[in-house]
């Protein structure tokens, strides 16, 4: 998992690259979408296995038609409007999904950068007095990679997720001049950076109850802090002497995010494995 986080206008966006304009120089989700499609090419080139690979998109955002409840949407709903709306689930093995949102199955890095372009246009934005094009919702990125290939002779499958996330930024309702609607989504998305906050605290000083449930944006990123993950956080800070006390807060929470502690694993299909167990037990029936 890459994270940018950082005040509204601090150029997370820009550094991520989901902006969905042309104009700018790629970021850091388009660098790496490059770097991982040319890798994956070279092993299939080496003979080393097949891969294939999803995408998904979506925002968490305000949703002022309900309630200025907190709504996850999904960004490459065909049509656009109307955009299809997720639910969080947990699966078997505990693992945080998003149920509801379309899979696109890509085989090129154009193909998933065209996506990207596509879902970028769609997210929540509007212009405060601190940014002209402030995001009003979180987005993440996610391109699954799924490997096989044959070890011993048995088919095996390997699976990882890359979730790319760039936070709505967190402001002082003062200073930006929102109201109505933005102010709904400003107290949201402080509310679900504030809650961010508190996991980060609570695993770093070792918590017994750590407050994921508190928030739809803590929920899904479960897996990134603290579970089966190797997950970056990219702190965003403003160059104007007017935004010290955000920078310093934010270097604050980049500081305690270090200290969590992930426990990554690989993730081997079992079902090859079972089907091997098997393959084994017939054969001694069958000799019997």
């Amino acid at each position: 998992t890459l994270l940018a986080y950082g005040q509204t206008g601090s150029g997370k966006t820009y550094t991520m690259g989901t902006s969905g304009s042309p104009s700018e120089p790629e970021g850091a989700l388009q660098r790496a979408l490059r770097a991982i499609f040319t890798r994956a090419q070279e092993r299939e080139t080496e003979g080393a296995s097949a891969t294939s690979f999803r995408v998904s998109y979506v925002e968490i955002f305000t949703d002022a038609s309900r309630g200025n409840t907190e709504e996850i949407r999904d960004l490459l709903s065909p049509g656009r409007v109307p955009l299809a709306f997720a639910a969080i689930k947990t699966d078997i093995d505990g693992q945080v999904k998003l149920e509801g949102v379309l899979e696109h199955e890509v085989w090129t890095a154009q193909e998933a950068l065209t996506l990207l372009s596509y879902g970028s246009t769609s997210r929540a934005t509007c212009s405060t007095r601190m940014n002209d094009s402030s995001s009003r919702s979180h987005a993440l990125f996610a391109l699954e990679v799924i490997q096989r290939r044959l070890v011993a002779g048995v088919p095996s499958t390997l699976t990882a997720k890359f979730q790319f996330v760039d936070l709505a930024g967190s402001e002082k309702v003062k200073l930006s001049g929102v109201e109505g609607e933005q102010l709904s989504q400003a107290i949201n998305i402080n509310h679900g950076l504030f809650v961010l906050g508190r996991v980060i605290t609570a695993l770093t000083e070792g918590h017994h109850h750590v407050p994921f449930r508190e928030s739809k944006l803590t929920r899904i990123l479960q897996n990134s802090l603290g579970g089966n993950s190797r997950t970056c956080m990219i702190a965003c800070v403003s160059p104007s002497d007017a935004n010290i006390a955000d920078s310093i807060s934010t270097l604050t929470y980049a500081a305690k995010a270090k200290e969590i502690t992930n426990k990554p694993v690989v993730n081997r299909g079992s079902s090859c494995s079972n089907c091997a167990q098997l393959q084994v037990r017939l054969e001694q029936l069958e000799a019997a």
